[in-house]
């Protein structure tokens, strides 16, 4: 099934959008060819903001240097700040820029062909049908706010005159997210290893069961597994002034490294990485270039006081486990140390001791 793909073209010289329309032509009528391309062109950065207004693209095609010292950094500051829009840079010379993450192709490495597949690649990745413009999560949110939240708005008003500020922000938070959950149609079987931690740029704030930390003195890292009961912040400090710190293990602590990859060795690593190797272990994916991954050592334990967990100058907080996988591994972490049972005791003979020693004689 043939697929269209409407994408801005943000490009002040003209041989360069002549070339573009060429290669759009040569895409739409190739026989075998499944994505077709429809081009709107805006030479400079007002027009590219007024197409964006008004219009919904696909994907956009930025050349940075525009004439007349415009930027196509106004474009891409825009469509970070406003849209959630497959971008990227097409330049003809390697420049730098404050992108940050957004790709960029050099003109004279890649054929126009190349980027537009590319781009209708990106587009098909699956993360843009859910997070998109106007994918899932955006359509259920507009459904819920009018649907429930401006329909009872008087019953909102109420609940909010009961509540200070933050108290509102997290109920609001709580139920909007718990009627997200409910578009997921099933547990799944299985995850992908990137689904085990939070984003850090979202969920670094302040100090969590499941966040992982590195000593900068040491470079040990650790992950956090007090309760989240004695994380609960009062007055500027959580419940409990020193939280449970469990050391992590690399990789290579378990893993020879530099030999071949037998049979042997892989299925040393399922054992590890399924959590049957060792009651003290549990496995943790890396998570990009933030986090290398590891194993959690059950029989590595120490306290660490909030306000040292806290200085930054001490501890750099990498990122967070998701809930999910913090259940798991507490309920592992709690097994191990329960492992042997509470030992046996005459307790009618304790009993009696202790009544005598504390209370008095029987009556």
């Amino acid at each position: 099934m043939t697929k269209i793909y409407n994408f801005l073209y943000i490009e002040d010289e003209d041989s360069m959008i002549d070339t573009m329309k060429s290669s759009v032509k040569l895409l739409n009528r190739t026989s075998d060819q499944e994505n077709t391309f429809e081009m709107t062109v805006a030479k400079n950065s007002d027009d590219a903001l007024k197409y964006l207004d008004k219009n919904i693209f696909d994907f956009v095609l930025i050349d940075i240097k525009l004439k007349g010292g415009d930027s196509g950094d106004i474009i891409i500051d825009k469509i970070k700040e406003d849209y959630k829009i497959p971008c990227a840079i097409l330049s003809g010379t390697p420049i730098i820029s404050d992108t940050n993450f957004i790709k960029t192709y050099i003109k004279s490495n890649y054929e126009n062909e190349e980027v537009l597949n590319d781009m209708a690649s990106m587009v098909n990745s699956g993360l843009f049908t859910v997070i998109g413009e106007h994918g899932i999560i955006e359509s259920s949110l507009k459904k819920l706010f009018w649907e429930n939240y401006y329909k009872n708005i008087d019953h909102w008003i109420d609940i909010r005159n009961s509540l200070n500020e933050e108290e509102m922000k997290q109920l609001v938070l709580r139920y909007t997210i718990s009627h997200l959950y409910e578009l997921l149609g099933s547990e799944s079987d299985q995850y992908e290893a990137i689904e085990m931690f939070i984003n850090p740029n979202i969920t670094l704030d302040g100090i969590k069961t499941g966040t992982i930390l590195e000593e900068l003195e040491s470079e040990t890292q650790y992950i956090v597994l007090s309760p989240p009961c004695d994380l609960a912040i009062r007055d500027g400090k959580p419940k409990n002034e020193f939280i449970i710190l469990v050391e992590i293990d690399k990789y290579n602590d378990y893993i020879p490294t530099g030999g071949p990859i037998s049979k042997t060795l892989k299925g040393k690593i399922k054992t590890l990485i399924t959590n049957n190797h060792s009651d003290n272990l549990y496995w943790l994916s890396n998570y990009f270039e933030i986090f290398n991954g590891g194993f959690v050592n059950f029989r590595k334990i120490k306290t660490e006081s909030f306000e040292r967990l806290s200085n930054d100058k001490i501890y750099k907080k990498l990122i967070k486990l998701q809930d999910s996988f913090v259940k798991s591994l507490l309920s592992k972490f709690s097994i191990y140390y329960n492992r042997q049972g509470q030992p046996d005791f005459d307790f009618e003979k304790v009993t009696d001791e202790i009544a005598n020693k504390f209370v008095g004689s029987e009556s």
